[in-house]
């Protein structure tokens, strides 16, 4: 069986930069650490920006930020009653102005009513949109069913036809193949490489991220500073953000106050595959482990200016 081929219709912006991030931070009010720190990408024309952490790292938080700044979302974070914001924010995130999004939410609980409510809710042709369902195998009896009675994997086709028959700048899903079926994953994995639109994206699917996005130079790199974080004998894991762009801008592990006893597992399970791929004993070989805790920054630093130098060079 071979899936139908699906369309796409991306706009062109006049600027070659949509996106601009740069030494970015975000710290809830409530916090003492950051959600996300220095983190620095740009997303320009054409390229697909994937975002990769662990799950509470920030990323969807991320994502509404920058649809906040687009004028796509009002504020998605109610302020204090004495008007004080929920979370502060340091350093530049700017967008182009103008830009049309196209957007893909993780939650689809807002989904209710019929096809026809939502189509003219969101100003789709209703033909079209049916018509986008069923090139992703949806039954016809699905299109006289209220939206609240579908499965997850139906609701998540709802959205991802209303992005595909939208046209735009720039689109932003996040994690656009949860509950989705095989065939459908290979029909959007093929429209992605096709018509090639400029995309900022949430995805676990290693293959998928791999294959859809630009570029790879952070993912080395991102390994570098891991293995600098296990040589300095960091037991619990620290609120950085690794944000070096091209194919995937990682946002390392959560908040430390907020971590549970199950993320906590999975941070010293990561920790011991590392102590598994190097010698046992490297940390122990360090003529001071103080050192390397103050050299660790400056290292840090320099891998960061070494990907931007390879960013610039490959746009030159």
């Amino acid at each position: 069986e071979q899936p139908v081929d699906l369309k796409l219709m991306p706009l062109s912006h006049h600027k070659e930069t949509l996106v601009d991030v740069r030494d970015y931070s975000v710290t809830y009010s409530d916090a003492k650490n950051p959600v996300f720190s220095n983190l620095t990408f740009a997303i320009k024309k054409g390229e697909r920006i994937a975002l990769h952490g662990e799950n509470g790292c920030g990323k969807s938080t991320l994502i509404k930020i920058i649809l906040q700044k687009t004028g796509f979302m009002e504020e998605f974070y109610q302020r204090f009653p004495d008007g004080k914001p929920v979370f502060t924010e340091s350093g530049v995130c700017e967008t182009a102005s103008g830009l049309i999004i196209s957007y893909v939410s993780q939650d689809t609980s807002m989904l209710k009513g019929g096809i026809s409510c939502f189509c003219k809710e969101n100003n789709l042709d209703e033909s079209l949109f049916c018509a986008i369902l069923r090139q992703l195998d949806m039954e016809r009896v699905q299109f006289s069913k209220n939206m609240e009675d579908y499965s997850a994997g139906q609701k998540k086709k709802v959205l991802l036809a209303a992005s595909l028959l939208t046209s735009a700048h720039l689109y932003i899903w996040d994690e656009p193949l949860n509950f989705i079926d095989v065939f459908s994953r290979m029909q959007i994995e093929k429209l992605l490489l096709e018509y090639q639109p400029t995309m900022l994206f949430v995805e676990h699917d290693v293959k998928f991220r791999e294959k859809v996005a630009t570029s790879a130079y952070s993912r080395l790199i991102i390994h570098i500073l891991s293995f600098i974080c296990l040589l300095s004998n960091s037991d619990r894991p620290k609120n950085s953000a690794a944000g070096l762009s091209d194919n995937a801008v990682f946002i390392n592990s959560p908040v430390e106050m907020n971590l549970s006893i199950k993320q906590k597992k999975n941070w010293l399970n990561r920790r011991s595959r590392w102590k598994a791929r190097f010698p046992s004993d490297v940390g122990k070989s360090l003529p001071c482990s103080c050192l390397l805790r103050y050299l660790k920054p400056f290292i840090k630093n320099i891998l960061i200016l070494l990907s931007i130098s390879l960013q610039q060079l490959r746009i030159w």
